[in-house]
Protein backbone atom coordinates (compact mmCIF):
# COMPACT_ATOMS: atom_id res chain seq x y z
CA UNK A 1 0.00 0.00 0.00
CA UNK A 2 1.43 3.38 -0.98
CA UNK A 3 2.37 5.49 2.04
CA UNK A 4 2.19 9.21 2.71
CA UNK A 5 1.63 11.82 0.04
CA UNK A 6 3.16 9.85 -2.85
CA UNK A 7 -0.19 8.33 -3.79
CA UNK A 8 -1.86 11.75 -3.71
CA UNK A 9 0.94 13.33 -5.75
CA UNK A 10 0.87 10.51 -8.30
CA UNK A 11 -2.88 10.89 -8.73
CA UNK A 12 -2.60 14.69 -8.93
CA UNK A 13 0.06 14.54 -11.65
CA UNK A 14 -2.01 12.11 -13.72
CA UNK A 15 -5.10 14.34 -13.49
CA UNK A 16 -3.27 17.51 -14.51
CA UNK A 17 -0.87 16.18 -17.16
CA UNK A 18 -2.93 13.20 -18.41
CA UNK A 19 0.28 11.15 -18.15
CA UNK A 20 1.04 8.23 -15.86
CA UNK A 21 3.20 9.64 -13.07
CA UNK A 22 5.10 6.38 -12.59
CA UNK A 23 5.83 5.49 -16.21
CA UNK A 24 6.44 9.03 -17.48
CA UNK A 25 7.99 10.93 -14.57
CA UNK A 26 9.58 8.41 -12.20
CA UNK A 27 13.37 8.55 -12.84
CA UNK A 28 12.84 11.28 -15.46
CA UNK A 29 16.04 13.34 -15.75
CA UNK A 30 18.21 13.73 -12.67
CA UNK A 31 15.65 14.68 -10.00
CA UNK A 32 12.29 13.03 -10.70
CA UNK A 33 11.91 10.11 -8.31
CA UNK A 34 13.89 9.51 -5.13
CA UNK A 35 16.90 11.67 -4.39
CA UNK A 36 18.70 13.27 -7.31
CA UNK A 37 21.83 15.25 -8.00
CA UNK A 38 23.43 17.40 -10.67
CA UNK A 39 21.99 20.01 -12.99
CA UNK A 40 18.34 19.47 -14.04
CA UNK A 41 18.14 18.45 -17.69
CA UNK A 42 15.12 20.52 -18.69
CA UNK A 43 12.05 22.35 -17.38
CA UNK A 44 10.33 19.14 -16.28
CA UNK A 45 13.40 18.02 -14.35
CA UNK A 46 13.56 21.46 -12.73
CA UNK A 47 9.99 20.96 -11.48
CA UNK A 48 11.12 17.80 -9.69
CA UNK A 49 14.12 19.63 -8.25
CA UNK A 50 11.78 22.30 -6.87
CA UNK A 51 9.64 19.57 -5.35
CA UNK A 52 12.69 18.17 -3.54
CA UNK A 53 13.53 21.66 -2.25
CA UNK A 54 9.96 22.15 -1.06
CA UNK A 55 9.97 18.88 0.90
CA UNK A 56 13.34 19.82 2.44
CA UNK A 57 11.91 23.10 3.67
CA UNK A 58 8.95 21.29 5.24
CA UNK A 59 11.31 18.78 6.84
CA UNK A 60 13.16 21.66 8.51
CA UNK A 61 9.88 22.55 10.21
CA UNK A 62 9.32 19.01 11.47
CA UNK A 63 6.93 18.00 8.69
CA UNK A 64 7.90 14.78 6.92
CA UNK A 65 5.93 15.23 3.71
CA UNK A 66 6.75 11.75 2.43
CA UNK A 67 4.62 10.19 5.18
CA UNK A 68 1.78 12.72 5.42
CA UNK A 69 -1.42 12.01 3.53
CA UNK A 70 -3.79 14.82 2.62
CA UNK A 71 -7.13 15.44 0.92
CA UNK A 72 -7.77 17.46 -2.21
CA UNK A 73 -10.25 17.86 -5.05
CA UNK A 74 -9.40 18.31 -8.73
CA UNK A 75 -12.22 20.19 -10.45
CA UNK A 76 -12.34 22.11 -13.75
CA UNK A 77 -8.54 22.11 -14.04
CA UNK A 78 -7.97 23.45 -10.52
CA UNK A 79 -6.60 21.77 -7.40
CA UNK A 80 -8.24 22.54 -4.07
CA UNK A 81 -6.39 21.45 -0.93
CA UNK A 82 -8.68 20.58 1.97
CA UNK A 83 -8.83 20.30 5.73
CA UNK A 84 -8.23 16.77 7.02
CA UNK A 85 -11.60 16.92 8.80
CA UNK A 86 -13.54 17.29 5.54
CA UNK A 87 -14.37 14.33 3.35
CA UNK A 88 -14.15 14.48 -0.43
CA UNK A 89 -17.94 14.62 -0.78
CA UNK A 90 -18.14 17.54 1.67
CA UNK A 91 -15.49 19.43 -0.27
CA UNK A 92 -17.25 18.87 -3.60
CA UNK A 93 -20.56 19.90 -2.05
CA UNK A 94 -19.11 23.18 -0.80
CA UNK A 95 -17.64 23.82 -4.26
CA UNK A 96 -20.90 23.13 -6.07
CA UNK A 97 -22.85 25.22 -3.56
CA UNK A 98 -20.91 28.34 -4.47
CA UNK A 99 -21.26 30.32 -7.68
CA UNK A 100 -19.27 29.36 -10.79
CA UNK A 101 -17.89 26.34 -8.89
CA UNK A 102 -15.42 28.60 -7.10
CA UNK A 103 -14.40 27.73 -3.50
CA UNK A 104 -16.17 29.59 -0.71
CA UNK A 105 -13.60 32.01 0.66
CA UNK A 106 -15.12 31.69 4.13
CA UNK A 107 -15.04 27.90 4.22
CA UNK A 108 -12.33 26.51 6.49
CA UNK A 109 -11.98 23.47 4.24
CA UNK A 110 -10.42 25.68 1.58
CA UNK A 111 -7.59 27.08 3.73
CA UNK A 112 -4.42 26.37 1.74
CA UNK A 113 -1.59 24.28 3.12
CA UNK A 114 1.83 25.91 2.38
CA UNK A 115 3.43 22.69 1.17
CA UNK A 116 0.53 21.76 -1.08
CA UNK A 117 0.32 25.28 -2.46
CA UNK A 118 3.94 24.82 -3.56
CA UNK A 119 2.99 21.52 -5.21
CA UNK A 120 0.29 23.39 -7.13
CA UNK A 121 3.02 25.66 -8.50
CA UNK A 122 5.21 22.73 -9.45
CA UNK A 123 2.34 21.02 -11.26
CA UNK A 124 1.65 24.25 -13.10
CA UNK A 125 5.27 24.19 -14.24
CA UNK A 126 4.74 20.78 -15.84
CA UNK A 127 2.32 22.37 -18.29
CA UNK A 128 4.12 25.69 -18.72
CA UNK A 129 5.70 28.35 -16.51
CA UNK A 130 3.21 30.74 -14.91
CA UNK A 131 3.44 34.47 -14.19
CA UNK A 132 6.68 36.40 -14.37
CA UNK A 133 8.81 33.56 -12.97
CA UNK A 134 9.95 32.44 -16.41
CA UNK A 135 11.09 35.94 -17.38
CA UNK A 136 12.72 36.56 -14.00
CA UNK A 137 14.61 33.27 -14.10
CA UNK A 138 15.81 33.94 -17.66
CA UNK A 139 16.83 37.48 -16.72
CA UNK A 140 18.95 36.22 -13.81
CA UNK A 141 20.61 33.56 -15.98
CA UNK A 142 21.53 36.16 -18.62
CA UNK A 143 22.90 38.79 -16.24
CA UNK A 144 24.72 36.62 -13.68
CA UNK A 145 25.62 33.64 -15.88
CA UNK A 146 24.39 31.49 -12.99
CA UNK A 147 21.42 29.14 -12.93
CA UNK A 148 18.63 30.97 -11.12
CA UNK A 149 17.25 27.65 -9.93
CA UNK A 150 20.45 25.98 -8.73
CA UNK A 151 22.28 29.06 -7.44
CA UNK A 152 19.58 31.38 -6.08
CA UNK A 153 16.52 29.30 -5.22
CA UNK A 154 16.73 28.76 -1.45
CA UNK A 155 19.76 31.07 -1.11
CA UNK A 156 19.97 32.68 2.33
CA UNK A 157 16.74 33.55 4.09
CA UNK A 158 14.84 35.39 1.34
CA UNK A 159 15.70 34.02 -2.10
CA UNK A 160 12.84 31.81 -3.20
CA UNK A 161 10.61 32.46 -0.20
CA UNK A 162 9.00 35.28 1.78
CA UNK A 163 11.68 34.74 4.39
CA UNK A 164 12.31 35.84 7.93
CA UNK A 165 15.18 37.03 10.11
CA UNK A 166 18.19 39.09 9.09
CA UNK A 167 19.40 38.71 5.47
CA UNK A 168 22.72 36.86 5.37
CA UNK A 169 24.59 38.97 2.82
CA UNK A 170 24.16 41.47 0.00
CA UNK A 171 22.68 38.83 -2.33
CA UNK A 172 20.09 37.92 0.28
CA UNK A 173 19.27 41.63 0.69
CA UNK A 174 18.56 41.75 -3.07
CA UNK A 175 15.95 39.03 -2.62
CA UNK A 176 14.46 40.81 0.39
CA UNK A 177 14.13 43.98 -1.71
CA UNK A 178 12.44 41.96 -4.47
CA UNK A 179 9.89 40.61 -2.01
CA UNK A 180 9.14 44.14 -0.79
CA UNK A 181 8.80 45.38 -4.38
CA UNK A 182 6.19 42.71 -5.12
CA UNK A 183 4.39 43.50 -1.85
CA UNK A 184 4.05 47.15 -2.86
CA UNK A 185 2.60 46.13 -6.22
CA UNK A 186 0.24 43.69 -4.55
CA UNK A 187 -1.17 46.55 -2.46
CA UNK A 188 -2.14 48.17 -5.78
CA UNK A 189 -3.79 45.07 -7.20
CA UNK A 190 -0.79 43.95 -9.27
CA UNK A 191 0.46 40.43 -8.57
CA UNK A 192 4.07 40.03 -9.61
CA UNK A 193 4.20 36.25 -9.52
CA UNK A 194 1.30 36.01 -12.00
CA UNK A 195 2.00 38.88 -14.40
CA UNK A 196 3.80 38.10 -17.65
CA UNK A 197 5.81 40.79 -19.42
CA UNK A 198 8.28 41.29 -22.25
CA UNK A 199 11.85 42.55 -22.07
CA UNK A 200 15.07 42.60 -24.07
CA UNK A 201 18.57 41.76 -22.83
CA UNK A 202 21.36 43.15 -24.98
CA UNK A 203 24.99 43.97 -24.21
CA UNK A 204 24.38 43.75 -20.48
CA UNK A 205 21.35 46.05 -20.53
CA UNK A 206 17.83 45.02 -19.55
CA UNK A 207 15.08 46.93 -21.36
CA UNK A 208 11.49 46.46 -20.20
CA UNK A 209 8.98 46.64 -23.04
CA UNK A 210 5.98 48.93 -23.04
CA UNK A 211 2.86 47.34 -21.63
CA UNK A 212 0.25 47.80 -18.96
CA UNK A 213 1.18 49.59 -15.74
CA UNK A 214 1.39 46.26 -13.93
CA UNK A 215 3.55 44.63 -16.62
CA UNK A 216 6.04 47.50 -16.58
CA UNK A 217 6.21 47.62 -12.78
CA UNK A 218 6.77 43.88 -12.39
CA UNK A 219 9.49 43.97 -15.03
CA UNK A 220 11.13 46.86 -13.19
CA UNK A 221 11.06 44.91 -9.90
CA UNK A 222 12.69 41.90 -11.56
CA UNK A 223 15.19 44.08 -13.41
CA UNK A 224 16.29 45.92 -10.24
CA UNK A 225 16.76 42.66 -8.38
CA UNK A 226 18.65 41.02 -11.24
CA UNK A 227 21.06 43.96 -11.44
CA UNK A 228 21.45 43.82 -7.67
CA UNK A 229 22.41 40.14 -7.87
CA UNK A 230 24.85 40.93 -10.67
CA UNK A 231 26.52 43.70 -8.63
CA UNK A 232 27.05 41.33 -5.74
CA UNK A 233 28.43 38.32 -7.60
CA UNK A 234 31.82 38.73 -5.91
CA UNK A 235 30.30 38.15 -2.48
CA UNK A 236 28.09 35.22 -3.55
CA UNK A 237 28.64 32.51 -0.94
CA UNK A 238 27.86 28.91 -1.87
CA UNK A 239 27.31 27.97 1.78
CA UNK A 240 24.08 29.98 1.70
CA UNK A 241 22.63 27.92 -1.18
CA UNK A 242 19.63 25.85 0.05
CA UNK A 243 20.05 27.47 3.44
CA UNK A 244 18.02 26.05 6.31
CA UNK A 245 15.08 28.16 7.49
CA UNK A 246 15.92 27.27 11.08
CA UNK A 247 19.10 29.33 10.77
CA UNK A 248 17.18 32.45 9.76
CA UNK A 249 17.03 34.32 13.04
CA UNK A 250 17.31 37.88 14.25
CA UNK A 251 15.39 41.00 13.34
CA UNK A 252 13.19 40.81 10.24
CA UNK A 253 13.61 44.12 8.38
CA UNK A 254 10.52 46.02 7.35
CA UNK A 255 9.82 46.81 3.73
Amino acid sequence: MTQGSFWDLQKMIKQVTMKCAFWNYYNYGCHCGLGGKGTPKDGTDQCCYLHDCCYERLKNHGCNAKFNSYSYVYLNGKIYCADAEKSGSQIIYSLHSSRNLQPDSSAQSMNPDPGLTAINGILAGLSGAQGSLLEFRKMINQATRKSALLSYYGYGCYCGSDGRGEPKDATDWCCRAHHCCYERLKANGCYGNRQRYSYTYKDGDILCALGSWCEEQVCDCDKSTTLCLERNLKTFNSRYVRYRDSKCTGFTPRC
